[in-house]
């Protein structure tokens, strides 16, 4: 991203994360219906079986925040949304 933005440009990068506390039951029991849904909906079956595993282990928000200053970004900044379920990552070159 640095080698095509302008100086100064903004890299704002938006995704799931892994709530705590209160929201993170009611997130468990939002999957356990999905994963139901899944039964019904077989196309969506694998995304409904396998996204809350892949939320839970990502390290998105680190391995990010590491590479973009790793490539001279600054400025860079995180924003929880939604009670902590999504969040986005934004940074200045």
């Amino acid at each position: 991203c640095a080698r095509v933005l302008n100086d100064h440009g903004i890299i704002i990068m938006h995704d799931f994360t892994y709530p705590s506390g209160i929201m993170r039951l009611l997130w468990q029991a939002y999957f356990k219906i999905l994963k139901l849904a899944g039964l019904f909906v077989r196309e969506w079956q694998d995304v409904f079986n396998e996204l809350d595993t892949v939320i839970k282990e990502s390290r998105w928000v680190y391995e990010l925040r590491r590479e973009l200053e790793a490539n001279g970004f600054k400025d860079i900044r995180f924003i929880p949304l939604t009670m902590n379920t999504a969040g986005i990552l934004y940074a200045r070159l």
